[in-house]
This record gives structure tokens, sequence and C-alpha cells, in this order.
């Protein structure tokens, strides 16, 4: 199926901008260019939607099994290639055709998804509290970052934390190529994608498993964070770092925000454990509409190209929504 992906995907032509609702200018963000899945979400609005034209094909199944669970979600090169993260502790690459090309060694669990730059580059976070940087061809590393303690994090910012520092969240990038990396420790790190370095972070409450969303037009960062009550939605300022406004609602939040729009006026969708989907103004957080599930939100929402929003909860249940009201189509 992935190979068939590919070969369909090769067929279109790259350069083509998609002007559906949730769509970015070609290049807004270096992640890679002719990747039919290059992040978790697939993109920096994270519509969880792609332009590939995806036919049932005659590729031929396979399997690789790894020492341990797979719990990382795969991003998927554009020659087939898919790279993926086991509780092994091992991050594979595996070409379309079920080899394993290279497979490299970490500290800790991976359950972060990985994000494929411009540059020949695959990036992700592990359980060994480090950033990994390799090099996609061979698999060797270009950098690593290695994250606060969680004791370094309360004598540092002051923040009290009670977990570990895991990068447990989805890696994603702004849109001058800095990556961004959510952990367990309360921070989201902004790291320079070249070496690794660290420029700042966002300081969150809770652990942050959510992967950030990013509006290059704007230069706005959404994530969410584990946190139970109210205080559990974040948007911050890139070019200045600062915290612009916090929202949620009563529950945690492990789920990642959709924008409907680069527009400053558009909105950001994101639901959590209290069982409703919110939309929130992307300028003030303020709720625009919501929708009530009858169980907890685990899935991200998704965008069509027509605009309808797609939200699966965990009442069994997949829902076709109304971008404007929320209203149930």
């Amino acid at each position: 199926m992935i190979r068939d992906l590919v070969r369909r995907f090769a067929k279109l032509p790259h350069a083509r901008a998609d002007l559906s609702p949730g769509s970015l200018p070609p290049g807004a963000v270096p992640l890679d260019p002719v990747s039919p899945w290059p992040k978790f979400r697939g993109n920096a609005l994270q519509t969880g939607r792609t332009t590939v034209a995806v036919e049932v094909g005659e590729g031929v199944p396979w399997e690789v099994a790894t020492g341990k669970g797979v719990f990382s979600s795969p991003v998927v090169g554009a020659d087939g290639t898919v790279f993926v993260g086991s509780a092994d502790q091992h991050f594979y690459a595996v070409s379309e055709a079920g080899e394993v090309l290279w497979r490299h060694a970490t500290g800790g669990v991976i359950d972060s998804s990985a994000l494929l730059d411009d540059q020949g580059r695959v990036i992700f976070g592990a359980g060994d509290g480090r950033v990994h940087c390799l090099h996609r061809d061979s698999g060797e590393p270009a950098w690593t970052f290695r994250a606060h303690t969680p004791e370094e994090v309360g004598e540092r910012f002051g923040v009290r934390t009670h977990n570990v520092d895991w990068f447990e969240g989805n890696v994603a990038m702004l849109g001058d190529g800095t990556v961004l990396a959510p952990n367990d420790n309360y921070l989201v790190y902004a790291l320079d994608r070249a070496t690794g370095e660290r420029r700042t972070q966002y300081v969150a409450n809770e652990m942050v498993w959510s992967c950030p969303a990013v509006n290059p037009e704007t230069g706005r960062v959404f994530f969410a964070s584990c946190f139970a009550a109210l205080v559990n939605v974040f948007c911050f300022d890139s070019r200045t770092g600062r915290k612009l406004w916090t929202s949620g609602g009563l529950g945690t939040v492990s789920a990642s925000p959709l924008l409907t729009s680069a527009d400053p006026s558009g909105a950001v969708l994101v639901g959590g454990f209290d069982g409703i989907l919110r939309a929130l103004s992307q300028r003030t957080g303020k709720q625009l509409w919501s929708l009530g599930t009858r169980d907890h939100l685990y899935g991200s929402p998704a965008q069509l190209s027509d605009g309808t929003l797609v939200q699966a909860s965990t009442d069994g249940s997949v829902y076709g929504l109304d971008p404007d009201r929320g209203r149930v189509r």
C-alpha cells in the first residue's frame, strides 16, 4: 500500500498549490516537499490530509517485527521509506519492500512520531530525554539535544513537575525551520535544526503529548497539555516567546490541535478527555463553538478539502462536522 501511494504521488505535480481549507502555500514550512507524509498529522496546520491520490493497487504486503511494541506513528519518504520508532529503544528506516535499511539505538522507549525536513534529516524525540536528528540515508547522528531534568526545570523555571523528562509528544516545525519538541517536563523546546541548540522554550503546566500546530503566517504556536482543568490549551508567539492566551476544558488533552486556516481569524480545533471538541479563535482563544460526544476524545481532529471536520471519539463514532458551527453533517 505504501509502495502504491508513493507511485501515485510521483505522478502528481509537486508544486501544485492546495487552495482548499486548511492549506498552506508550498514552502511555507521547510518539511520535506516531496514526502507524502513528512510529519504527524501531515502538515503544519495538522489537517491530517494529503494531496496524494490513494488507490488500491498491486503492492506486496509486508511486515517488520521490532523488539517491542510500536506506539509511534510512522512518517514516509518520497521513495517509500518508512521511518518509525519502537519501544525496543530503536528507530527504524524500512524500505518500501519491507527491508530494514538501518536502525539507530537510543536510550529509551520511542513514543514520538518523527519529522522529515527538506535537508535529508529525520528528527524525533525519545524516552532517554533526548531529541535525535539523524541523516536519513545512513541513520548516522547529526546532533542530539538533552532536555532539562524535572529538578532542573524547578530550579531554572520555578515549575514543580512530578514526572520524567521523556519526549512523548510529536515534533513539529516553525516556518524558519526551528524544531518544536514537547516534553513530559512541562516544556516545549524550540531547537535550531542545524545544531540542536536550544533557542527558547514554552512553559506549560503539565506533560505535553500534543503535537504543536503552527501558523507560519502569524508565527503562532498552539498546543495542549495533560492538565485536567480549564487551562490546558496554549497559544504562544514564536517570534517573541510570549504566551498570548490559554483556554481549555475539564479534561486532559492528549490530542493535537488543528488549524482550519492560516488566516489570523481562523479557528484552532482541539478535543479533550471531557468528550468535547472545541473551536477556539486563533486570535483570542475565545470559544467559537463546541460539540459534545458521549465519551472522551483521544484522537486528533482532521479536515477534508471541502472544509468538513472529522473527529473520532471513544464513544465508537466518527463525526463529520460543519466547520462554521460544529453541526453534525
